[in-house]
Order: C-alpha cells, then structure tokens, then sequence
C-alpha cells in the first residue's frame, strides 16, 4: 500500500515502495542537465536555442536507490540570459516548482539547484 510522500527532514522528500518521481520542463533556454546520484539523466538532459515551448516529462523512479537521493539540475546560457521553467513531483504531488528568470550579459550565466529524496525499503 502506498503511503503520503512525507518530510524526511528539512529539504527532503521521503519515498516508499510504490511512489514515483518524475521531472516536467516547459522552457530551458540555452541548456538544462539533470543528474540523479551524479548519474547524467540524457531524457531530462536539452540544449535549445530561442527559448523554445517544452513538452518534457521524465519519470526518475528507476534512478532512485534505497537512503538518500540528490536530484540536480544544471542549467547554462553562453549569451545573455536564462529561463528554466520545470517541477518535480512525487506521484502527482509538486514538491519543487522552478519558474527562474535571470539577467546575464555577453558571457552568459549559470543556475543550479538540488532536491533530496529518501527512499525508504
């Protein structure tokens, strides 16, 4: 029987037999790169050009080991600035929402953010 998704503690999600993860991106204009355990995900993994419309959904629940889980997302543009647009979710639970906007110059800009996930046995 499947449990609630709960806090594990602070920033963590706990996850029991069952549950699934999955990653939804919309917009990652220049490049986005999810790694799950430091594991590159190719499928939750782009690089566009004009901040296109996304159709992205990935499931990571098979990328999930037993204890502790860090969910990354990398994101790039070379040249002016970026738009990332994506959530995670526990079942159909949103447990991390990402509309960010950031302003860069000429030489581009970074954003990176992580997620922890407990599975329980």
């Amino acid at each position: 029987m499947n449990q609630n998704p709960e806090t594990a503690s602070s920033g963590e999600r706990r996850l029991f037999p069952g549950d699934s993860l999955k990653i939804t991106v919309s917009h990652a204009d220049d490049e986005l790169v999810t790694f799950v355990n430091g594991k590159k995900i190719g499928a939750a993994s782009i690089r566009t050009h004009g901040d296109p419309l996304l159709n992205i959904h990935v499931d990571l629940t098979d990328e999930l080991v037993t204890g502790r889980n860090v969910i990354l997302v990398v994101l790039a543009n070379r040249a002016w600035s970026l738009h990332f647009v994506g959530k995670l979710q526990v079942n159909d639970e949103v447990v991390k929402d990402w509309n960010v906007v950031t302003g860069g110059d000429e030489f581009g800009i970074q954003y990176h953010d992580s997620y922890i996930v407990r599975v329980d046995p």
